[in-house]
């Protein structure tokens, strides 16, 4: 069959009479059918169905535009209504057509197909409703797809009980460890910045003596008694502060 057809006018001479005198047939008819409800949806995917067997795609796209400036696309949606609802009585059934066009679609469950004709029996199955009735069924067939993992093997074994073991005596260790530093012992020293130093123990000690520098900004100490402050620190050579807790020294700085 030659495929030089024009867009606007169908040349139906270049086929026999028996096909031409079909295609023209088919033709009005489908031209009164799409004027009607959505009865006529089904028999005119059918009519769509039985043309297509007759043509090849580049003519079946021609013919679609010179008759109906239908697109592919419309037509198919003819069609994949004919072929999914061929048995549906649609004057029981109040569903619209844009929702039959979307439940038709390939990818779209069985299933859902039949929930939304059983809907529409009783109430509208609007574009809206089909698509929650779509997706209700998609997200069940996504849940069963889900592949269960593989339950995971009891390790028993001698190797597995030393690495348990090892794990166990390690947590152990780190929290011994980070007991054992919050543990302070008389003569320890830190240094806090550049010139500050926290001291634990005697102020009298030797230690701490050779802590002491010359000129000193702030001392902060906390003996047991006012005797137990540093001797080499005078208390006359500045202001002195005394309180139930702790004894200040501040020596003015030159």
């Amino acid at each position: 069959m030659s495929e030089s057809l024009s867009q606007d006018n169908f040349d139906y001479t270049q086929f026999d009479s028996n096909t031409s005198r079909f295609l023209q047939n088919e033709a009005g008819k489908i031209k009164g059918l799409l004027t009607q409800t959505i009865e006529t949806i089904v028999e005119i995917g059918t009519s769509l169905l039985e043309v297509k067997k007759s043509l090849q795609y580049g003519q079946y796209r021609q013919w679609l535009h010179a008759e109906f400036e239908m697109s592919i696309r419309t037509a198919d949606n003819f069609t994949r209504v004919a072929q999914c609802f061929n048995d549906a009585n649609f004057t029981e059934l109040d569903i619209a057509k844009s929702a039959l066009y979307l439940l038709a679609a390939p990818s779209v469950p069985v299933e859902a197909r039949e929930e939304a004709l059983n809907i529409a029996k009783d109430e509208r199955v609007s574009k809206r409703r089909a698509t929650e009735i779509i997706e209700s069924h998609k997200d069940s067939s996504t849940e069963e797809s889900l592949p269960t993992p593989p339950p995971q093997k009891i390790k028993t074994g001698k190797r597995h009980r030393r690495k348990e073991t090892k794990k166990k005596s390690k947590g152990t260790t780190s929290r011994s460890a980070s007991r054992k530093d919050l543990q302070v012992a008389k003569g320890e020293t830190w240094s806090l910045g550049r010139y500050h130093r926290l001291f634990c123990g005697d102020a009298n000690s030797q230690k701490f003596q050779r802590l002491i520098p010359k000129d000193i900004s702030l001392v902060i100490y906390f003996p047991d008694d006012i005797n137990g402050w540093p001797t080499n620190i005078p208390l006359e050579s500045g202001k002195f502060h005394q309180s139930s807790a702790s004894f200040h020294y501040r020596q003015n700085r030159r």
